[in-house]
């Protein structure tokens, strides 16, 4: 494996969410997108994203260097628009608001980058050739990050409370993607592809559901 084992990555994971709960309850990178209260579930994506990717960065020997794919990249753009598409705007539109309106538009595009540092070492380190194991990978550090958001929202930045209610949907959402973006990337192998795939599709449905204050 070019990765970290399973149990080097959860201790990974658990030392990255653990600093970035410490981390934001002083400085929120991403308070300025005014989204109510989750403001602070996706600097914690942020966050634990730009951790994870630095740690792999420094203990790895592999090198970063990528020539872009630009039919990978197209093919994922062409992909999340689909998924948006089918589940969001078809499947989801009358029960919920998926369109995105002219202020919602530009914190798509913030939510799009902040996503990208998570999924590319997910995609980088996490994802393997063993369906198993990679699905045990998903599920338990989407929950780990879950766990990390309620401990802070509960202990250190308690106006953010209001995520201990919805987080347990975002792990689900979390949990679907990490499969979905499995699809794509059996599909393609272009582990920067898989996560603009990724990052688009949450960045879409984290800038329709949340309310913006």
């Amino acid at each position: 494996e070019a990765g970290p084992g399973t149990m080097q990555a959860f201790a990974w994971f658990v030392l990255a969410s653990t600093g970035s709960v410490l981390t934001l309850r002083f400085f929120s990178p991403l308070k300025w997108l005014g989204l109510f209260a989750t403001d602070y579930l996706v600097s914690m994506i942020f966050v634990v994203g730009l951790v994870l990717c630095a740690v792999h960065r420094l203990v790895s020997a592999e090198r970063w260097a990528y020539k872009i794919d630009w039919m990978a990249i197209g093919k994922a753009v062409i992909a999340s628009c689909y998924v948006i598409l089918v589940v969001g705007l078809l499947s989801g539109s009358p029960f919920m608001h998926f369109a995105l309106t002219a202020g919602r538009l530009w914190r798509f595009v913030a939510l799009t980058l902040a996503g990208f540092p998570l999924f590319f070492f997910d995609e980088k380190a996490l994802r393997t050739d063993r369906s198993t194991t990679t699905a045990i990978r998903g599920v338990i550090t989407r929950s780990l990050i879950g766990a990390a958001i309620v401990t802070g929202a509960l202990v250190l930045n308690r106006e953010d409370a209001f995520l201990v209610v919805i987080t347990h949907l975002v792990v689900v959402f979390w949990i679907a993607l990490w499969f979905l973006t499995e699809i794509f990337f059996r599909h393609t192998r272009n582990p920067i592809a898989a996560a603009l795939f990724a990052s688009i599709v949450q960045g879409w449905f984290l800038a329709t559901w949340f309310v913006t204050v």
